[in-house]
């Protein structure tokens, strides 16, 4: 199994190692990571348009059987609970669904 290490700083004196392990023969991983709106301030908003951008990528390319990863709490939480239709996500989440019923496996 290969690894990929990246370093990423979580406070000034001090990092953290990363990793990123391979995803297994049959999966496609679909890696979405530090994306921000600076104007609003929403880093879920940047992840979930990243997913929607990688579930379209994978769809095009065939890809069925798929591993998400995010570091962004809030985003997972989205797509697992869902939000109010008011909230500026929710077209977002909508595609997500969508996109996801176009795959056998996520």
């Amino acid at each position: 199994m290969k690894f990929w290490f990246s370093m990423q700083r979580t406070r000034k004196d001090n990092t953290q190692l990363i990793r990123w392990i391979l995803p297994p023969e049959h999966c496609t991983k679909l890696n979405v990571d530090g994306s921000l709106f600076r104007e609003n301030n929403n880093a879920a908003c940047g992840e979930l348009w990243g997913i929607v951008k990688g579930f379209q990528i994978v769809i095009t390319q065939n890809f069925q059987h798929i591993i998400i990863e995010s570091n962004s709490w809030s985003a997972i939480n989205f797509i697992k609970e869902g939000c109010l239709a008011s909230h500026l996500v929710r077209p977002l989440l909508e595609d997500i669904n969508i996109l996801s019923s176009r795959l056998q496996h996520v």
